[in-house]
């Protein structure tokens, strides 16, 4: 069996030397190649930049030209072939195994990579096995990489020099076969650096965990990869557009890299990871106290809703900051008391500038000047949703035996209206 998640020997004591991207001009596209049929391989993309994060000064990835993905530096050529398939393209008789090595077969014989300096890898996003593709991988020298081939041979030809079976392969496999098993002195070096790399891991985890390695945030991971990928994606599209190299220098993405991380910590700002409530939590929340706020100055459904999806964000988001270490717990505690004062503040002006205004049109006057308030939190800037619902929180209760009185409110006589209601429905 392929060993799951195997991570392809580039060691980074190696990777200055792996690859070569000095020329870009020499870089010409190799066997099997597609660039126009190329822009809708998403994996393609995420490999792409995975390999581009893992490389090193002078090294480039390039896009199409002599593989899915392939990485040039001054001493080694990586060649990546990328599958997502549903069924098994490493089994003895997948025409996507055999047009693969085909393929490399052409590349070799166009000298356009030395298989002495190469490494020849299928990439796999799951986990599938296949008896002679195993053998191939498990092939690391001249020696053993003919053991390989000519029982691969055997078995889909059978024995020289008559080979029976080989009338028996179905026209599509069989040319694949022919330029594989008639080219036995160029495809030995090819399976001796083969490998072999089937996962089960979303390749968009593997990426996050590249970047994870780095000096940076954990909470920061998700954004620095988004960016990477875009920006990655969209220099890669521009060049296919223009029909020129698909090549990306390891210099240029480091210099895009280091840039975004650097404004990412520079800016301040609190990302959220937090998602919306699915409609069992939004059904659950109806009978918040804090939506009964709502309903105390005549606030729509949409409003409420509204409302109750930020609450519920900016609940995530409190648990996620402390969690993380990102902030500490008496900031919240610091938050609650400058959004009390803050209400405090805009209440009295309300009330008076609206004095002589029905009282629910004074609560929808506050609730408004407090929706539009913004603070940071322990010297971060956050998404708005997040101080809304902070407002919200301070407007609830706990929901305990011993019910916490809310802070805040928003008629002018919500302490006395909201006990009411709760002794009616008590009845």
């Amino acid at each position: 069996m392929p060993k799951r998640s195997r991570r392809v020997s580039i060691e980074p004591q190696e990777q200055r030397t792996l690859f070569d991207g000095s020329d870009e001009s020499q870089m010409v596209r190799g066997a099997g190649a597609a660039p126009r049929q190329a822009l809708g391989f998403s994996v393609q993309y995420t490999r792409f930049c995975y390999l581009l994060l893992r490389a090193g000064p002078g090294i480039s990835v390039s896009f199409e030209m002599l593989d899915d993905v392939a990485v040039h530096g001054e001493d080694r050529t990586h060649l990546s072939q990328t599958k997502s398939v549903a069924s098994n393209p490493v089994s003895d008789r997948s025409v996507d195994l055999w047009k693969t090595f085909a393929n490399w077969v052409q590349t070799v014989r166009d000298k356009l990579v030395d298989p002495a300096k190469s490494v020849f890898e299928l990439y796999i996003t799951k986990v599938f096995s296949g008896p002679i593709a195993e053998s191939f991988d498990n092939a690391k020298d001249l020696k053993s990489a003919k053991a390989a081939f000519q029982t691969a041979r055997e078995e889909l030809w059978g024995p020289s020099p008559g080979f029976p079976k080989k009338a028996t392969v179905s026209a599509e496999l069989a040319p694949h076969l022919e330029a594989v098993f008639t080219a036995k002195e160029v495809v030995l070096p090819i399976i001796a650096a083969f490998q072999l790399r089937c996962s089960d891991i979303d390749p968009r985890h593997e990426l996050e965990d590249e970047v994870r390695k780095g000096p940076v945030n954990t909470r920061q991971v998700r954004d620095i990869t988004d960016h990477l990928e875009g920006w990655v994606k969209s220099r890669v599209d521009d060049r296919l557009r223009k029909d020129i190299p698909a090549v990306i220098r390891w210099d240029d993405f480091h210099v895009e890299y280091l840039a975004f991380s650097r404004k990412l910590t520079e800016r301040h700002f609190l990302a959220s990871m937090a998602s919306d409530p699915d409609d069992d939590k939004i059904q659950e929340h109806r009978a918040a106290t804090f939506v009964r706020q709502l309903e105390l100055i005549d606030l729509d459904f949409d409003d409420q809703i509204a409302a109750i999806i930020d609450y519920h964000k900016a609940t995530q988001d409190r648990v996620e900051w402390a969690d993380s270490g990102e902030v500490h717990s008496t900031s919240f505690d610091a938050l609650d008391r400058d959004l009390q004062l803050a209400w405090k503040n805009l209440k009295r002006q309300s009330d008076t500038e609206l004095k002589e205004r029905p009282e629910v049109d004074r609560g929808q006057n506050l609730n408004s000047r407090c929706m539009l308030h913004n603070c940071k939190v322990q010297g971060f800037e956050t998404d708005r949703h997040f101080i809304r619902g902070a407002f919200h929180r301070l407007a609830d209760d706990d929901g305990g035996e011993v019910r916490r009185n809310p802070a805040i409110g928003w008629h002018p006589n919500y302490d006395a209206l909201l006990a009411k209601k709760a002794r009616r429905v008590k009845r």
